[in-house]
């Protein structure tokens, strides 16, 4: 939902997007800033400021409609498996990058509710992601004059070593989304920047572009320690990603909150990625299982929730792939010993006798070929193989 749009007519190259909550201290914390912000004229004649507020019943009072070009309402909440609201801080971002492209803007720079521009400069063309300089605010009674005074005094030695005050060029707007499985503050920014990172080199620095953040208390992060377990280990997951040569769009993200791990399945539904193991792994989907193979291990993971953005998985089993006599024994309904699969040979057992017969794990079932060229099918379920 939108409350107003720019002139067509308006020449767009900087777009200045800010993210807030609805709820009654965040907004206090924006007109602050606000109120900051008009003592810096900084903002030219092609820039253009959207807010996205979190709540598709906000009415925005006079002050906060004035200042913004642009506000995009949106619910911002999902009800998760547990039938928990979680606040979800990336889909309150992504709206910037879709009305970006909207108006064509040339850059987009990324502002929460306590930033404050005391200088503004576009990056070079040929980076297309970007950082600016940012000076956190030490304590409550720092004013914004002793913080520009500090910076002009001190220089770089004030500014952060990493933030996520993003300048991006426009070529990646519709390439890089922020992800939506995550929950929640923190590593929402992260998770973006590796992976943008990862394709496109960066972040780089912008040097006379300057932010001073705006001191609160640490109480009002909204930091909420399951979010941030599950975020951390999706973001693990990602990071062991982004070290192969694969397609970064991700399908489907699992989340094991007994074992704080999260699993990550390329889009091509052939490699996964874990923030427990090193490497790619391979990966056969079995029903409402995952069998994931790596060098040296492998685990099957039994999928419990498939709820939009938040897909939940535990880990049943855990074999190690070191030897070449690991094995996991599987029953084929009769009383004797049944199949045994070599994962890490990738040969067949019967009982303590090789099975010379081919096979192949087809979806949710074991096809094995015999001699007499005839065809043997078991359907997988968990670690059973039963006779079909």
């Amino acid at each position: 939902m939108s409350l107003g749009e720019i002139s067509s007519s308006k020449k767009t190259k900087k777009l200045f997007a800010y993210f807030a909550t609805a709820d009654e201290v965040g907004l206090k914390r924006l007109r602050n800033s606000i109120a900051l912000q008009k003592a810096f004229d900084v903002f030219d004649e092609n820039s253009v400021k959207v807010l996205t507020i979190g709540s598709l019943g906000y009415q925005p009072t006079e002050d906060i409609r004035e200042y913004f070009d642009n506000i995009i309402l949106i619910d911002t909440y999902h009800i998760d498996n547990d039938g928990i609201q979680r606040l979800n801080y990336c889909r309150l971002r992504n709206p910037s990058l879709d009305y970006a492209m909207k108006i064509n803007a040339k850059w987009l720079y990324f502002c929460d509710i306590d930033t404050v521009y005391i200088k503004v400069a576009e990056p070079e063309e040929q980076n297309t992601i970007n950082i600016a300089r940012v000076y956190w605010q030490k304590d409550a009674n720092e004013t914004i004059e002793w913080s520009v005074d500090h910076i002009a005094n001190w220089g770089e030695a004030v500014f952060s070593a990493g933030n996520s005050w993003f300048i991006i060029h426009h070529s990646i707007f519709g390439r890089f989304r922020f992800n939506e499985h995550l929950w929640g503050y923190t590593f929402d920014d992260t998770e973006y920047s590796v992976r943008v990172c990862s394709a496109m080199g960066g972040p780089h620095r912008v040097e006379n572009a300057h932010v001073v953040h705006i001191f609160h208390e640490n109480s009002l992060r909204n930091l909420e320690y399951v979010s941030y377990n599950r975020n951390q280990s999706i973001y693990n997951a990602v990071l062991n990603m982004t070290q192969w040569d694969c397609d970064l769009a991700a399908k489907s993200y699992y989340y094991d909150s007994q074992a704080n791990e999260a699993i990550v399945i390329e889009s091509n539904e052939q490699s996964a990625f874990s923030s427990a193991c090193v490497g790619a792994g391979r990966v056969n989907a079995v029903d409402n299982l995952l069998l994931v193979r790596w060098n040296d291990r492998g685990a099957i993971y039994e999928v419990t929730g498939e709820k939009p953005f938040e897909q939940t998985c535990i880990r049943i089993a855990c074999f190690s792939l070191s030897s070449a006599s690991s094995t996991i024994d599987v029953g084929d309904g009769s009383e004797e010993k049944g199949l045994q699969i070599d994962l890490r040979n990738n040969m067949l057992f019967h009982g303590s006798k090789i099975d010379p017969s081919n096979f192949v794990i087809d979806g949710s079932v074991l096809k094995v070929c015999r001699k007499d060229k005839s065809i043997e099918q078991y359907r997988i379920t968990r670690l059973d193989l039963e006779k079909v």
